[in-house]
Order: C-alpha cells, then structure tokens, then sequence
C-alpha cells in the first residue's frame, strides 16, 4: 500500500495560493475604486468597477457600488439593474434596499420604490436614512398622516414638519407646504433648513427652483 498523505498535495495548494492571489487582487482592485468614488471621480470608478465585475460576476459589493454610482449619474435605468443583480445575489442587506428603493423612486416607480423601502425599513427600522426615505415616498403616494408620522419616528416635530413641507411643495402643494414650514418654525426658529425652504418660495421669478424632496440622506456613502 502506498504511502497515504496527511495533508493536502503541493498541487491543491498551488491552486489554493492561486485563488488567494485572486481574491487579494480584486479586493485590491475594489478598494481602489472605493477611494476614486469618493474623491468624486465617478466615471473613473464605474470603469474599474466593471472591470472587477468581468472576473467576478457575482461580486456583490462591487454591483451595489456601481448602482449607487450610476445613480449620481443620472443613469437610473442602469442603476436599478446594478441594484437588483446585487439583492439577488444574497440575502440583501437594509441599506443594498434602501437604494434600490430610492432608485425606484427617482425613476418614478413610487409603488416599487415604496415596497423595496419597506422591505428595508422592516431589516433595520431604526435607520434614519431609511425611514425619511420611506417617510418621502409614501408622501409621494398621497399618504400625509404616515408620512409625518414616519418623519417624526426619527426627527424632531420642527424637524418633521419641515420634511414634510419639501414632500408637499415637491407635489406642487405650495400653500401646504409654507403653512408647515412655519409651523417648524414656529417650534424651533433656528432651523435653518425650514427657513431656506420656506424662502425659496420668495425669490424671484429666476431664482432658485423649490425642492422636490426633504434633505436626508439618500444613498449609502
């Protein structure tokens, strides 16, 4: 009989050391895109994130970047197919939700986007970013009394009423939206974001245009 090997043969570790080269040279390659993210360069990250995605189709991590990415591109089309590829992949994470939702909602979609948000809400229902995200959605949806209701899960009632004044003036509800916005101001006279919302809507005709949703956080960073 001949002799039997305790250990693994010098050919399963050359291909195990090949594989670990790889995968310390794509998490090399990722990290690499993650600073050119965010010091802005998006394109530049897009492109090596792509090229990541070439040798490893799976890289999760690697899809939920580029769909964030192409999102503050403006390719909405392209992000919510990065998105989905990535929560297929796994059981998706409250924030790989969190934008897939929000990038329903800049595409119009407020149905997906609502349910997507609360699939991510339910996975981490203290996240601030979530619920506003949710709180702007269902406003969108026509549903005030939860909408403020969200806001206020996670803000103060200055805080809230002032959010939900950016939802009512995004869906052209300007009388509404200036009575909350002095509302929130009413409570907390130093808030400034009520106080610049609710200014917009005396500029001039040229000046700037009134926001379409509230200042929150939208995407993971």
């Amino acid at each position: 009989m001949g002799l039997q090997m305790g250990c693994v043969s010098m050919t399963d570790w050359s291909k195990a050391t090949v594989q670990a080269s790889a995968a310390e040279s794509t998490d090399l390659r990722f990290g690499m895109a993650r600073m050119i993210e965010r010091n802005g360069s998006l394109s530049d990250a897009k492109t090596l994130y792509n090229e990541i995605l070439k040798s490893n189709p799976d890289h999760t991590d690697c899809l939920h970047r580029l769909g964030v990415v192409s999102i503050q591109l403006e390719q909405l089309d392209q992000a919510i197919e990065y998105l989905s590829a990535a929560a297929a992949h796994v059981d998706a994470s409250a924030d790989l939700l969190g934008d897939l939702g929000y990038a329903y909602f800049l595409a119009g979609d407020y149905d997906t986007s609502e349910k997507t948000l609360r699939e991510a809400v339910a996975a981490a229902p203290d996240n601030e970013r979530l619920v506003n995200n949710l709180a702007i959605v269902v406003g969108y949806q026509g549903n005030e009394e939860e909408s403020l209701a969200l806001f206020r899960r996670v803000g103060t009632e200055s805080e809230s009423q002032s959010n939900m004044a950016f939802v009512l003036s995004g869906l052209g509800k300007y009388d509404a939206a200036k009575n909350r916005f002095h509302m929130a101001l009413q409570r907390d006279p130093e808030l400034k974001q009520a106080a610049k919302g609710l200014a917009e809507f005396y500029q001039p005709p040229d000046g700037p245009t009134r926001k379409s949703q509230a200042p929150v956080i939208a995407m993971t960073q």
